[in-house]
């Protein structure tokens, strides 16, 4: 080194190389070796700072996909309101309970907010959710809340009420007490001409016609009070269904009950026959609520002749 020069030395391997002599100021030597200082020192710094970017990008990708996965699922919740405020509707009206708010209302879903949630296309979604539709969810979220808290109370009386109204059902003799779709009423309830008399008389039930071997089925849940025979109606069987209502059903080929027995409704009470005052096979049933005769066609929902 001198005079603030630096004179290098290239003396090549090979014998038949030529030797050749650089030289530098000082100055160009001290920057070089400085950069390069510099650059060692800057790849830790490049190497953390790095891996903070990279941390942070995934961090974002993870709340990224949390969020899409939530509004996914408030789109799905959406649809489901949608569907329990259909049967919801469907069931105040058949309980008679208009009054009571529907879950649209509750919820306020309509309008703007439902042009809003159809709009969260979470189909190939790869950039963060807008700051609105965030709002809208959050939003929703809050709603659901209230809303999951009125169904509790909406569905625990309607609970109740279809509770009561299987009870009741169960108990009413609302189907044709046959276990056969092909069947024929012969004679309806009123007054008719007598088929032994030809004078008037009312005919206190109905006939029904059913192929040979026809089944007579419980109406309804009941307890069997008379298993029995008489010169008008043969073989009969009574049953009790509870709060005044007793079915009766005569002409009978056979009782398959007994006076005691307990049935529930569709099982088998006897075999339809031609006992008694009767002209052909039949079954005579009558209706009787609180000890006055009913038409049996105003209770059987099935009946078709």
């Amino acid at each position: 080194m001198n005079n603030h020069k630096i004179q290098l030395m290239w003396v090549p391997f090979n014998r038949d190389g030529k030797v050749r002599i650089f030289v530098l100021p000082s100055l160009v030597l001290r920057s070089i070796l400085t950069f390069v200082l510099l650059c060692i020192l800057a790849i830790p710094i490049f190497q953390f700072g790095f891996s903070v970017l990279t941390d942070r990008i995934q961090l974002l990708e993870d709340k990224n996909f949390s969020l899409v996965e939530e509004i996914k699922a408030l789109q799905y919740v959406k649809q489901s309101l949608y569907r329990i405020e259909e049967k919801d509707r469907v069931l105040r009206d058949y309980f008679g309970m208009q009054e009571y708010q529907s879950l649209e209302q509750i919820i306020g879903l309509g309008g703007e907010h439902r042009q809003k949630l159809s709009g969260l296309d979470t189909q190939n979604r790869s950039q963060t959710p807008a700051p609105a539709e965030i709002k809208v969810s959050q939003g929703l979220q809050g709603k659901m809340e209230m809303v999951l808290k009125r169904l509790a109370g909406n569905y625990d009386i309607f609970h109740y009420l279809i509770k009561k109204q299987d009870e009741i059902w169960d108990e009413t003799p609302s189907i044709m007490p046959l276990n056969t779709d092909h069947f024929r009423m012969t004679s309806a309830f009123g007054w008719r001409n007598n088929p032994f008399t030809h004078l008037r008389e009312f005919h206190t039930g109905i006939d029904v016609v059913g192929p040979e071997g026809t089944k007579i089925i419980a109406p309804a849940k009941a307890v069997v009070v008379a298993s029995s025979n008489d010169n008008w109606l043969g073989n009969y069987v009574v049953l009790d269904h509870g709060k005044g209502v007793k079915t009766i059903y005569g002409h009978l080929e056979k009782a398959l009950v007994k006076s005691g027995n307990k049935l529930k409704k569709g099982d088998t009470v006897a075999i339809m026959g031609n006992t008694g005052l009767s002209t052909s096979r039949h079954l005579h049933y009558m209706i009787v609520i609180n000890d006055r005769i009913m038409d049996p066609r105003q209770y059987i929902l099935n009946f078709q002749g």
